[in-house]
């Protein structure tokens, strides 16, 4: 018997009820207009745009010969 823990802890509900939680979020994120998510990706990549540009420019600021 001293191989059998005297308390026995059960986390698969937990585990199960964590699933449950991150798919029904999921699926709420696919219940959003397609128009909101499109816009949303536009400015995220613009974003990404422009933090581009702002690097290149601090770049040729920084070694003009190596850049043209």
């Amino acid at each position: 018997n001293d191989q059998i823990p005297d308390q026995v802890i059960n986390i698969s509900l937990q585990l199960e009820e964590t699933a449950l939680s991150e798919i029904n979020q999921l699926i709420r994120s696919l219940d959003k207009p397609t128009n909101n998510l499109i816009s949303t990706l536009k400015e995220e990549l613009d974003e990404q745009n422009s933090f581009a540009k702002i690097k290149k420019d601090l770049i040729q600021t920084l070694e003009p010969q190596k850049t043209s």
